[in-house]
This record gives structure tokens, C-alpha cells and sequence, in this order.
């Protein structure tokens, strides 16, 4: 199950803590929750949907503007993995990054449980 994370509470890079920072500023408080599958990995971390954990980006980060993000959709009818990936980036900024979390954040939206 996931681990529903406050950023101030998480032990992680200074990398992914800036990035979470950053979010939260840029797309606002509650528009999205920290998911934390990787609590051994320092440089990953979850950012899903308020409302629905299983449409998330998984962030990675390799440096303080380079990223990778999978963003994931949840499992297809008969799938025997937990999630489905819908697109993989690499080399991002931080700019790149939250558009991409903030646009899959909002498309599929309508897919709350």
C-alpha cells in the first residue's frame, strides 16, 4: 500500500525536497499528494492525484534540474501489474517537469475513485 508522505517529514535528497518544494508552489497546496513506493531510493518519489493515488508521476532525480518522470495511468483490465505506464521523460528541468505532472494531473482527472 502507499505511504502517504509529508515532504517535511521524508528523508530524501536535497534534490527531490527543492523539487516538492517547488511543486507545491508552482501548481498549489492540495493539487496533488506525495506518494512515497520508494522510501529506500533517496532520489525518487510519487506525486498523484489528490483524490486518486493510482494516476501518478514517478520523479527521479539525478541532479537539481535533471529529471526523469514516468507518468502512470492505473492497470488495464486484466493487467497483472499495479499500474499501466502512459509516457517516460529524461533530462527534464524543473519547468518541464511540473507541466508534465500538472497536465497529467488534470487530463485524467476524471478518473477519481
Amino acid at each position: 500500500m502507499a505511504e502517504h508522505a509529508d515532504s517535511n517529514k521524508l528523508e530524501k535528497h536535497e534534490a527531490v525536497l527543492g523539487l516538492l518544494a517547488r511543486l507545491q508552489k508552482r501548481l498549489g497546496r492540495g493539487s496533488f499528494q506525495i506518494v512515497d513506493h520508494w522510501d529506500s531510493d533517496l532520489d525518487a518519489i510519487g506525486v498523484a492525484h489528490p483524490r486518486n493515488p493510482e494516476l501518478l508521476a514517478y520523479i527521479a532525480a539525478y541532479g537539481p534540474e535533471d529529471f526523469y518522470v514516468e507518468l502512470e495511468l492505473p492497470p488495464k483490465p486484466g493487467s497483472e501489474l499495479p499500474y499501466s505506464v502512459a509516457e517516460q521523460f529524461r533530462s527534464l528541468g524543473f519547468d518541464e517537469v511540473a507541466h508534465l505532472v500538472a497536465n497529467h494531473l488534470a487530463a485524467h482527472g476524471q478518473c477519481d475513485s
